[in-house]
């Protein structure tokens, strides 16, 4: 019977560890609501290091871009940046390109995270009116931006 005791507490309390450390991963990614600005960096290059994640669902609204990624982590903070190099391609309408850099910490774990993130691509814009196609890396689907 001691035994048996022993054994459920220790059950127990791994199921307690491993809710606690969702919990802890949740929290973690609530960080990413806030709005950031696309970073205008005309040195910009995409380092080679930029850590996996994949896009699931993008969509502008007004001038926020809003990207649901997902990623593996959840035992370390993870950091996520828009860069916009200030070249455009010259079609009709222009187009841009903006890159999302993900930096996870050295984070390990294999948690599958799923994120929303939001940056104001009032950086980008050419002009104060018009129209732009954003592409993003890692996928090859484009968003258009009208201002």
């Amino acid at each position: 019977m001691k035994t048996q005791l022993i054994i459920l507490l220790a059950v127990v309390n791994i199921f307690a560890t491993c809710a606690a450390k969702k919990k802890s991963a949740k929290n973690t990614s609530d960080k990413y609501t806030e709005v950031k600005e696309v970073i205008v960096d005309q040195n910009f290059n995409l380092p080679e290091n930029n850590a996996d994640f994949s896009i699931d669902e993008m969509k502008i609204d007004g001038d926020i871009l809003l990207i649901d990624v997902s990623y593996s982590g959840g035992c370390k903070d993870h950091d996520f940046k828009a860069y916009f190099n200030g070249m455009y391609i010259k079609t009709s309408p222009m187009k841009a390109k903006v890159f999302i850099v993900h930096t996870n910490n050295d984070d390990n774990c294999r948690a599958l995270i799923k994120q929303t993130l939001r940056f104001n691509l009032k950086p980008v814009r050419s002009g104060d009116r018009g129209m732009l196609i954003i592409m993003l890396n890692n996928t090859e689907k484009t968003l258009t931006y009208e201002y």
